[in-house]
């Protein structure tokens, strides 16, 4: 318990009321997802849900500490599958539809191979960025329970481990990789139709460069918030072809 952030505090509280949402919007997609959407798509669906359920059983079945596991060791990088498993999931129904033969089709499928690296890519930097800022905020507060003798409601000197810590501690270089691989595939793909994927990429890395830099002046759940809200760049393509 000791170990759990705002952000799994505020669901443990209102656990009821999303259950309850949960089980309500439950029926119209299941109606929609078995009759109304493409077998192929529902299918492929279907397995990214069962490794999604595999990764949370691994994750929260036992009782102690995941990262001290022998299934998940210190050095495993959850925010990585976290990141690019919602990549792929959003990438099904665009892949799905192609249909046609393979060698007609082989430039998009690497078009779409390509842009659902980026958005994994920047996916993980957002959760990345996230746990390495939540934990530092959870660290001062442990400082401020040894220097004033109290003891805050959640706090746990929980550092991230592994891959994680070693990017949360080069957040900038690894924001600015992510932002450059956007970049040029921008570039690569200038003119077509598919440059806004890439280009909404590099754009969200720009603004979690500024998050970066100044992540010292905002609380973690300020950054949350707008780690985000940096997702959202593909709006700004979108309001531009409307």
């Amino acid at each position: 318990m000791a170990t759990l952030r705002d952000r799994h505090w505020f669901y443990l509280r209102h656990r009821k009321l999303f259950v309850a949402a949960w089980a309500f919007a439950a029926v119209p997609l299941a109606y929609l997802i078995f009759f109304h959407v493409d077998r192929q798509v529902r299918t492929d669906d279907i397995v990214l849900c069962l490794i999604g359920v595999v990764y949370f059983l691994l994750i929260h079945g036992s009782r102690s500490n995941p990262a001290h596991s022998r299934l998940f060791p210190a050095w495993f990088p959850k925010e990585l599958v976290v990141g690019f498993l919602f990549a792929i999931a959003t990438a099904v129904p665009a892949w799905a539809r192609l249909h046609f033969p393979i060698a007609s089709l082989m430039p998009h499928r690497i078009i779409l191979l390509a842009a659902t690296f980026a958005f994994g890519a920047i996916c993980w930097l957002n959760c990345v960025a996230i746990q390495v800022w939540e934990d530092a905020e959870a660290d001062q507060e442990v400082v401020h329970t040894i220097l004033s003798g109290t003891r805050p409601e959640n706090s746990a000197p929980l550092s991230p481990h592994g891959l994680t810590h070693y990017l949360g501690r080069h957040l900038i270089v690894f924001t600015g990789v992510v932002g450059i691989l956007g970049l040029a595939l921008t570039i690569v793909f200038a003119g077509t139709q598919f440059d806004s994927l890439f280009g909404s990429v590099a754009i969200s890395a720009g603004l979690f460069i500024g998050l970066v830099r100044h992540s010292h002046r905002f609380s973690a759940l300020s950054l949350r918030i707008a780690a985000d809200a940096a997702l959202l760049t593909p709006l700004l393509f979108a309001v531009i072809v409307c």
